[in-house]
């Protein structure tokens, strides 16, 4: 049987306590805005998920516990693109970690999956019965009741680290406190404190650790409790501009107008403004990927994927530029060896959106393709 519907009128727990009651085998995707989550069932149990978010890929949750490095990713991404086998296997073939570790890894990053869909209040769903996973997750077969008392569990504690870090701009910095603790031999711990300099924000923090909100706001705030880390800057959040006050039907119309120019940046964000109002927007939401599509390919023409980036300035002279969090992650991630297919590997943001600050980056001479790299478009016309 089919079930679908808003997650307004039925929850993800309710949903999932709907699946283990019958007993049920299928697939629940939940839909918002250009972001899908499924979670897998057989017979009522959980056997898998799945994010298009880049942040909860298997690779990008493996840095966040400190079993692999950025490195070691994006060798692993490389020779599953050549050889087409799971990134799982890949990563044990090359000892990075063990079957046993890969077996929990997936059923944790599983759970991470589904307990960031308790906190969508908002969002299309469907339930396809007999509908099985691609590629299974070995060894993984959760009963739904346990995984429910977890995640209600952390959805506590997560309201509570929300109040009390409110803002992603919050700064840290080292207390000057000498003990060793033995929180610190906890490898994500311990990387998190070396990363605190009283400069970066969460939201820098949680790019450079590749990890989750919840995940990171309890382990500072652990670090914090046993007084090895305190606030040292707070910035409120900047308000958003509210959109111009431009009704549906004309926003559109320029949206399409952006789109003959071939405009695609302005086209993507008039595009959002409608979907702020509306995210159901059909029209919308199709304009916005053909956007979105001919964005990337436009960029990638400046930019092939195989290309490889330098830095135009020494690190330590970007401090002058004003970074957003999103361009430091990436200047530090051009290193002159990556190209930039390696670079969007290990990077926790959505294609478009790195692509679209690494054409910012060159436009700012702030970053340049290394000798022997031309535009495809001057290659083609010399």
């Amino acid at each position: 049987m089919g079930l679908r519907g808003n997650l307004k009128t039925m929850s993800v727990p309710e949903i999932m306590r709907f699946v283990q009651s019958s007993n049920f085998t299928g697939t629940v995707e939940v839909v918002r805005g250009s972001i899908w989550k499924r979670i897998y069932f057989e017979r009522g149990k959980i056997i898998s998920a799945g994010s298009s978010d880049p942040s909860e890929y298997l690779g990008h949750y493996l840095i966040s516990q400190g079993r692999i490095t950025e490195e070691q990713l994006a060798t692993a991404m490389e020779v599953q693109e050549k050889t087409k086998v799971m990134l799982g296997k890949i990563l044990v073939m090359i000892g990075a970690v063990t079957e046993e570790e890969i077996v929990a890894f997936l059923e944790s990053k599983c759970k991470e999956t589904i307990f960031s869909l308790f906190f969508w209040d908002e969002a299309d769903f469907e339930f396809v019965d007999n509908e099985a996973p691609s590629v299974r997750s070995v060894g993984v077969s959760m009963e739904i009741g346990p995984v429910l008392e977890e995640g209600h569990k952390r959805m506590e504690e997560f309201k509570v680290l929300r109040q009390t870090y409110p803002s992603r701009k919050i700064r840290f910095a080292k207390s000057g406190t000498t003990i060793s603790d033995p929180i610190l031999d906890d490898p994500f711990a311990r990387k998190l404190y070396d990363m605190i300099d009283g400069e970066k924000t969460i939201s820098e923090i949680a790019l450079h650790t590749h990890a989750s909100e919840y995940k990171l706001l309890e382990s500072l705030n652990q670090l914090k409790q046993r007084n090895l880390i305190i606030i040292s800057g707070f910035e409120n959040e900047t308000a958003a501009f509210p959109p111009p006050q431009v009704d549906r039907y004309q926003m559109m119309n320029m949206a399409q107008t952006k789109m003959n120019q071939k405009k695609w940046d302005e086209a993507i964000n008039l595009c959002r403004y409608v979907l702020r109002d509306d995210e159901h927007d059909q029209e919308a939401k199709q304009l916005l990927s053909n956007a979105e599509t001919q964005l990337i390919k436009s960029i990638y023409d400046i930019v092939p994927p195989e290309s490889i980036v330098s830095l135009t300035l020494p690190l330590e002279e970007l401090a002058k530029e004003k970074l957003t969090s999103e361009e430091s992650f990436l200047v530090t991630r051009i290193n002159g060896r990556w190209d930039v297919k390696s670079i969007l590997t290990i990077t926790p943001m959505k294609e478009i959106q790195a692509l679209r600050i690494i054409k910012r980056l060159l436009d700012r001479n702030i970053i340049a393709l290394q000798d022997g790299w031309l535009p495809r478009d001057i290659v083609k016309n010399p």
